[in-house]
């Protein structure tokens, strides 16, 4: 089993500094392995968010980065977990943190299509300006109503 949590900025796992008041005492937390499955392992390492970092037998993720519908508690009360579990949950002590440092996937989309300008919707307008312009009820007559309206 592991020893230490790699999230950055998590320290489950570590001891406190002599002259660091910042970090918690040591409390021993459920760190899991990463998983063998390219997949899941890539999505691991995707969240922990650190530039050509690799996983190593020391390091993996703390219990509190998993939301509780992955945990399952064995016969012995140790925790493991469901299939596929992927982390989501970021301490609080994480919003300092700076957008990924991983590159984001290249989305490539369609070029935007070019709509040719109609003279003939610039007419319509004009005309529509023309025959909106009604200051009082006389003003309306069979040109300006819509058609089957009668004055």
């Amino acid at each position: 089993m592991p020893k230490k949590c790699c999230v950055v900025a998590c320290r489950c796992g570590y001891k406190k500094k002599k002259n660091d008041d910042t970090v918690e005492d040591f409390i021993p937390i459920t760190v899991f392995n990463f998983s063998s499955d390219i997949d899941l392992c890539s999505r691991w390492i995707k969240f922990i968010n650190r530039i050509n970092w690799k996983p190593s037998k020391l390091f993996g993720i703390c219990i509190d980065h998993f939301k509780e519908k992955f945990i399952k508690q064995s016969k012995r009360n140790t925790p493991n977990f469901t299939k596929n579990p992927i982390p989501t949950i970021h301490s609080k002590k994480d919003c300092f943190l700076k957008p990924s440092l991983l590159p984001a996937p290249i989305t490539l989309r369609k070029a935007p299509i070019k709509r040719p300008f109609s003279h003939s919707l610039l007419d319509e307008t004009v005309v529509f300006n023309k025959l909106d312009k009604i200051c009082s009820i006389n003003d309306l007559t069979e040109q300006v109503c819509p058609q089957n309206f009668s004055t």
